[in-house]
């Protein structure tokens, strides 16, 4: 779904956000790649994630959102 990235070594490796419970493993980056931005906010919030993934953002976390992922970043999306 999303990958939370540990860029502290050369080769670590990142790992997918499949619950609330991984956002307690240590991460440094976000990535939010393309999908269905309506499914992937909706997943977010019945998870309970999405607050905790904006506040790290607000936080100063470098994020990087790819088409759904950048929709899902924006405050207000144009049309909406």
């Amino acid at each position: 779904m999303f990958a939370f990235v540990r860029a502290r070594s050369p080769g670590e490796k990142s790992f997918e956000l499949r619950d609330a419970d991984d956002l307690l493993r240590s991460s440094d980056r976000l990535v939010l790649p393309g999908g269905e931005s309506t499914v992937q906010g909706k997943l977010l919030c019945e998870l309970g994630m999405l607050d905790p993934i904006r506040e790290r953002i607000r936080d100063g976390m470098p994020v990087l959102g790819t088409c759904a992922g950048l929709i899902l970043l924006a405050k207000t999306p144009r049309g909406a």
